[in-house]
C-alpha cells in the first residue's frame, strides 16, 4: 500500500535488474529496453514545464513509443525463443518509478518473485497524475498492444484503483484472458472485481477514524480537527471517506475541512489555529491551482511550519513531520500481492484465490513526541514507537568507549605505580616486624626450653616484653580462657607505660572477644568500628580504655584451657596482618607449652606425693617383671609388707621369690609361668598367698598383675601390686561367722516358733473351735440370728487355724525333718500352687543319694524363697522345680515363664542375699539365669554322697 496517489498520464519502461548483466539474452532484452525508457522520460520531464502542451506532450509520447516498439519486439521474440518455461510478469504502476514508493514496491517484487532466475519482470509507469484522460486511454491501450504484441504476459500487475480500472475497460484487446492481480484500492469502496473473472489482489481497510483516536488519546484537550485534503479526483475521493469515517466525532470536536489548499496558504492557515487543534492530513497530489506534488513533498512543506501536531495514515507519513497515525505496512503489502501472483504463476485460478486485506498499525514518531512534549505514556499499548534516539553515550559509544578506555587504562598504570609503590613500602615495614617477631621467637623458643620449671613465669614475662617492643604496642596480655570464655590460670602482663593503671579485662566487659578466643577464633582489628554490632558493649569498654586497635590470637587447647596473646594499641589504623598473626600464635603457643610443662612438672610432683600416701595408707606394693632381662623391680613398700628390713629395690626373679613364703611360693611361681606362656586369653593374674611373721602370726596378701606384650603377642614385661588384705581377710571372717550363727539362729527361731504355733496356739485354737461348734449346736433355731453370728465366729477361728498351721509349717517343716528333702519339696510345691493359684511342677532324680540335714535345709529354704519370688515378682503362669544328682553333685533348680529382669542391670535384695549365704555355708553354688521377657532360673549345686540302692535316702 505504498501509493495513495492514483493520478492521470502514463510512462513506458521496464526496469532491468542490476544483476542481470551476466545473464545472457535476459539481460541483453531488458537492456535493449531501456532507451525507450529514457526518451519517455526525457520527453515527460520536458513536457511539464506547461500545462497547456498536455496534447502535445501525448501525441509526442506516442509517437517515440511507436518508432521504439519494432527495436524492442525483435530482441524480445528471440528471447522468448530461446528461453520458454521462464514467466513474464508486467507491472503498472499510476505514477513514474521517481514517485514516493514506486521503486520500493518494484523491488520487494523483484525479491520476492525470484526475477530474473525465474520470472522476467516488465514494469510500465503511468503518468495518470498529469495525462489521465479518456482519449489518451485509447491511445495507451494502443501502445501495449503493439509494444507487447509478441509476449504472452502470464500476470499483469495493477499498482492502484486508476490502473485497475484501465486494464478492465480494455481487457478485450490488451491482455485478454491475462490474471488481473491489484492493490492499493481501498476496502470500503467497491471494486469493479465482481464483473471481470480472472481478477483478484490486496485491499487495504482504510480507518482514518482510527488515526483520529490515537490524536485523541495524545492530546485529550483537543477541541478542534483540521482536515486537509488536495483538489485532484483521488484527492478528494478520499477525502470523502475521511469526512465519512470521522462524522460521529464531530459531536466531540470541531471539524474543518481544508480542500485543495497550497503549501503557502495551508501554512498561513495554520499559523492561525490555537493550541488545542490538530491536524489530520489525507493526501494532496493537487492544489486549487493545478499544481502537483507528491503527498511526502506537500507534507515537508507544512510540516516544519504547523504550530500544531500533523497526523497522517501513510507509513512513510510518519518521520516526515506527521506525528504518527494508523497506518498501513507497504512491505506487507507488496509481499502479499506477491504472493498471489506466484500462486497464479504456480497454476492456480485467480478466482480460487481470495481478496487479501493488507496489514495497519499505530505507528507514532518518537522525535515528534519531544517535539509537542507529549508525554509517552498517553501512546496506546502495541502502539510502534518510531525513530527513537538512542542516549548520547549509545550514540556515540565507540568514541566514548575508546576515550574511556585509554583513560581508564593510564589511571590504571599510575594507579598500579603507586600500588606498587605502596605495597614495596608495606612490604618492607611487614618484613621488618615479621624478623623483629622472629627473633623474638627464638630467643623464648631457646629460653623456655631450658629453663627449669620454677623459671617460667619470669621467661614469659621477659618475652611478652619483648615482643611488646617489637611491635610498639601499648599493651601486652597472655592468659588463659576456659571454654565459657572466663579467664583461668595464668595471667601475665606487660605495659609500655611503666606507670600506667592498667588491668585485664574480664568476660563481662568483652563478652564477644572472649566468645571468639574460647572458640579458637583469632580477632585483629585496625580500629574499633571493624567490631561487629554484636560487640557493641566490647567497643565501649575498649573504647573507654584508650584501646583503638589490637590483635587477639588463641593458641592450642589443654586441661585449663585455651591460650591468647593480646597485643593492645591506642594509635588507631594498627594493622596485623595475617602472617604476623601466625608468628603471634607461635610465641603465644610457646608460652602455652612452657605453661603445660610447668604444670605438668607440678601435677607429677603432687601425683607422685598422693601415690605414696595411698600406697602407705592401702598397705600397697609396686612391682614389674621384665621378662627379656629376668630383673625385678619393686617399691619400698614391698620389703615392708614382708616384714623384713629393706633391701634393694630391684633383683633377679629368683631372689624376687626368695621372699615369697614357701607355702604359696610354688604356686605363685606356676601361676604366673602359665600365664606368660599363654598366648591366648586373659593376661591378668589375681590370686591370694599368704605369710607367717617372724612372732608366728598370719599375714594376707592380694596378688594382682597384668602381662603387656609387643605386636606380636610376646610378652614383655609382667606388672602388679601385693596388697596387703590381712584386715580385710579378717573381717570377712568374722563377718561369715556373724552370719552363720544368725542364720543357725534364724532356724532356731523358726523351730521354735512353729513348735509353739503347732502345740500351744494351734491346740488353743482348735479346743475353740470345738467350743463355738458346741455353743451353735446347743442354741435353739428360733436364736437364728445368733447361730449365724456363731456360725461366723467358728469359720474365722478355723481359717486361722489353718493359717497358723501352713505358718508353723513354713517356718519349720516336719515334713523335711521325717521325710527327706523330697517330700517336704512336694508338699511346699503344692501348699504355692493352692496359695498363688499357679501351675508347680516338681521333678526329681532317680539317683539316690545321701544329704546332710545342714544341706536339706539349705536347699529347702533356697527353694522356698525363690517359689515366693516367682509368685510375688515375676507374674508367671508356671514354675517348675527339678531336683536331681549329677556327678556327685545335688541340683536344684527353679524356673518361671514371667516377666524376668536385667541380671547386669539389679540390685539383689534380702532374700538373694540370704540364698547365697545359705549356699556359701554348705560350700556350694548358686547360679542366676535371667532375661526380660524369657523368665528367670536359680540353679544351686552342693556336694552329695550317692548310694547304690536306698529307698528311704534323700
Amino acid at each position: 500500500m505504498h501509493f495513495p496517489h492514483c493520478q492521470d498520464s502514463i510512462e513506458c519502461t521496464t526496469i532491468p535488474n542490476p544483476e542481470t548483466r551476466s545473464l545472457g539474452n535476459d539481460a541483453g532484452r531488458e537492456t535493449d529496453r531501456m532507451p525507450g525508457a529514457r526518451g519517455a522520460a526525457f520527453l515527460y520531464t520536458c513536457l511539464e514545464l506547461s500545462a497547456r502542451f498536455r496534447s502535445v506532450a501525448v501525441t509526442c509520447v506516442l509517437a517515440a513509443n511507436l518508432l521504439l516498439a519494432g527495436s524492442i519486439v525483435c530482441p524480445a521474440k528471440e528471447a522468448n525463443q530461446n528461453v520458454t518455461a521462464r514467466k513474464d510478469v508486467l507491472v503498472l504502476l499510476p505514477e513514474n518509478l521517481g514517485f514516493e514508493g514506486q521503486m520500493d514496491f518494484v523491488q520487494i517484487l523483484r525479491k520476492e518473485l525470484d526475477v530474473p532466475d525465474q520470472v522476467d519482470l516488465h514494469v510500465e509507469a503511468l503518468d495518470l497524475m498529469r495525462l489521465k484522460n479518456s482519449e489518451n486511454d485509447e491511445k495507451f491501450a494502443r501502445i501495449y498492444r503493439t509494444k507487447y504484441e509478441n509476449v504472452k504476459m502470464d500476470v499483469v500487475v495493477a499498482g492502484q484503483r486508476p490502473v485497475l480500472e484501465f486494464l478492465l475497460n480494455h481487457r478485450k484487446d490488451l491482455f485478454p484472458g491475462v490474471p488481473i492481480v491489484f492493490g492499493i484500492v481501498p476496502k470500503d469502496i467497491p471494486a469493479p472485481t465482481q464483473k471481470y473473472p480472472g481478477v483478484t489482489g490486496v485491499v487495504e481497510p482504510l480507518h482514518f477514524e482510527r488515526t483520529l483516536d490515537l490524536a485523541l488519546a495524545l492530546q485529550p484537550e483537543t477541541k478542534k480537527v483540521v482536515l486537509i485534503a488536495g483538489s485532484s479526483p483521488r484527492d478528494k475521493w478520499l477525502g470523502w471517506i475521511a469526512r465519512e469515517q470521522i462524522k460521529p466525532y464531530e459531536n466531540r470536536v470541531q471539524v474543518e475541512y481544508w480542500e485543495g489548499p497550497t503549501p503557502e496558504e495551508a501554512n498561513e492557515r495554520l499559523n492561525r489555529l490555537s493550541a488545542d487543534t490538530i491536524v489530520c492530513y489525507v493526501v494532496e497530489y493537487s492544489d486549487h491551482l493545478g499544481r502537483s506534488y507528491s503527498g511526502l513533498q506537500y507534507l515537508e512543506r507544512i510540516a516544519p511550519h504547523s504550530p500544531v501536531p500533523i497526523y497522517g495514515f501513510v507509513s512513510s507519513y510518519v518521520g516526515h513531520g506527521a506525528i504518527g497515525g494508523y497506518v498501513y505496512d507497504p512491505q506487507d503489502e507488496a509481499k502479499k500481492i506477491a504472493t498471489q501472483v506466484k500462486s497464479i504463476l504456480a497454476g492456480k485460478n485467480p478466482d480460487d484465490l481470495p481478496v487479501l486485506e493488507g496489514n495497519m498499525y499505530t505507528a507514532v514518531d518518537w522525535r515528534e513526541l519531544r517535539r509537542w512534549r507529549i508525554p509517552e505514556s498517553r501512546v496506546p499499548a502495541g502502539a510502534r514507537v518510531e525513530f527513537r534516539e538512542p542516549p548520547v553515550w549509545r550514540k556515540y559509544s565507540y568514541y566514548f568507549w575508546a576515550i574511556a578506555g585509554f583513560v581508564a587504562l593510564e589511571t590504571a598504570l599510575v594507579l598500579l605505580m603507586l600500588a606498587q609503590i605502596k605495597r614495596k613500602n608495606r612490604a618492607q615495614r611487614m618484613l621488618e616486624r615479621r624478623f623483629a617477631i622472629e627473633r623474638v621467637a627464638a630467643q623464648c623458643a631457646e629460653r623456655l626450653a631450658h629453663c627449669p620449671a620454677q623459671a617460667v613465669d619470669h621467661e614469659i614475662q621477659k618475652a611478652l616484653e619483648a615482643v611488646l617492643e617489637a611491635e610498639k604496642a601499648d599493651r601486652g596480655i597472655w592468659v588463659t580462657v576456659d571454654a565459657d570464655g572466663e579467664l583461668a590460670g595464668e595471667r601475665f602482663l606487660a605495659l609500655r607505660d611503666k606507670g600506667e593503671d592498667a588491668k585485664i579485662c574480664e568476660r563481662a566487659e568483652v563478652p564477644w572477644i572472649m566468645g571468639q578466643v574460647s572458640g579458637g577464633n583469632p580477632v585483629s582489628i585496625s580500629s574499633l568500628e571493624q567490631l561487629p554490632e554484636a560487640a557493641g558493649l566490647d567497643r565501649t569498654n575498649l573504647d573507654a580504655k584508650g584501646i583503638q586497635s589490637m590483635v587477639v590470637v588463641p593458641s592450642g587447647m589443654d586441661t585449663e584451657g585455651r591460650g591468647a596473646l593480646v597485643l593492645l594499641s591506642k594509635t588507631p589504623g594498627r594493622v596485623w596482618p595475617n602472617p604476623l598473626v601466625a608468628r603471634l600464635g607461635m610465641i603465644g603457643s610457646l608460652f602455652g607449652n612452657a605453661v603445660g610443662r610447668r604444670r605438668a612438672e607440678q601435677q607429677l610432683r603432687e601425683k607422685q606425693e598422693w601415690l605414696d600416701l595411698a600406697l602407705e595408707a592401702s598397705m600397697t606394693a609396686l612391682w614389674e617383671l621384665d621378662v627379656r632381662t629376668g630383673r625385678v623391680r619393686w617399691s619400698q613398700r614391698q620389703s615392708t609388707l614382708l616384714g623384713k628390713e629393706p633391701v634393694e629395690l630391684e633383683a633377679s626373679y629368683q631372689k624376687f621369690l626368695e621372699l615369697i613364703p614357701e607355702e604359696d611360693r610354688e604356686d605363685l611361681h606356676r601361676r604366673a609361668l602359665a600365664l606368660l606362656t599363654n598366648k591366648e586369653g586373659d593376661d591378668a593374674i589375681v590370686t591370694e598367698w599368704r605369710f607367717h611373721e617372724p612372732g608366728g602370726a598370719i599375714r594376707w596378701l592380694l596378688f594382682r598383675g597384668q602381662v603387656f606384650r609387643d605386636e606380636r603377642g610376646k610378652p614383655l614385661r609382667l606388672r602388679g601390686v601385693n596388697v596387703d588384705i590381712t584386715d580385710l581377710k579378717q573381717a570377712k571372717m568374722q563377718l561369715t561367722q556373724l552370719t552363720e550363727r544368725l542364720i543357725r539362729a534364724q532356724e532356731d527361731e523358726r523351730q521354735r516358733l512353729a513348735r509353739d504355733l503347732h502345740d500351744d496356739i494351734g491346740q488353743r485354737l482348735s479346743l475353740l473351735i470345738i467350743g463355738l461348734d458346741r455353743l451353735k449346736h446347743e442354741l435353739s433355731m428360733e436364736m437364728r440370728r445368733e447361730r449365724e453370728q456363731v456360725a461366723v465366729a467358728l469359720d474365722e477361728a478355723s481359717a486361722l487355724a489353718t493359717d497358723i498351721h501352713a505358718l508353723s509349717h513354713q517356718l519349720h517343716s516336719a515334713k523335711l525333718q521325717h521325710l527327706g528333702l523330697k517330700s517336704a519339696l512336694r508338699e511346699l510345691c503344692s501348699q504355692m500352687s493352692r496359695q498363688h493359684a499357679i501351675e508347680v511342677e516338681l521333678f526329681t532324680g532317680t539317683s539316690p543319694w545321701v544329704v546332710t540335714a545342714e544341706k536339706s535345709l539349705c536347699l529347702y529354704r533356697v527353694a522356698q524363697e525363690a517359689l515366693k519370688n516367682a509368685a510375688k515378682h515375676s507374674g508367671s503362669s508356671k514354675i517348675e522345680v527339678g531336683l536331681e544328682a549329677l556327678h556327685g553333685m545335688l541340683q536344684l533348680r527353679v524356673r518361671d515363664n514371667g516377666r524376668g529382669f536385667d541380671v547386669s542391670n539389679y540390685e539383689p535384695g534380702l532374700g538373694l542375699a540370704s540364698m547365697r549365704e545359705r549356699m556359701r555355708m554348705v560350700g556350694g553354688t548358686l547360679e542366676i539365669h535371667s532375661a526380660r521377657g524369657q523368665g528367670t532360673e536359680i540353679m544351686t549345686r552342693v556336694e552329695v554322697s550317692v548310694v547304690v540302692q536306698s529307698a528311704s535316702a534323700d
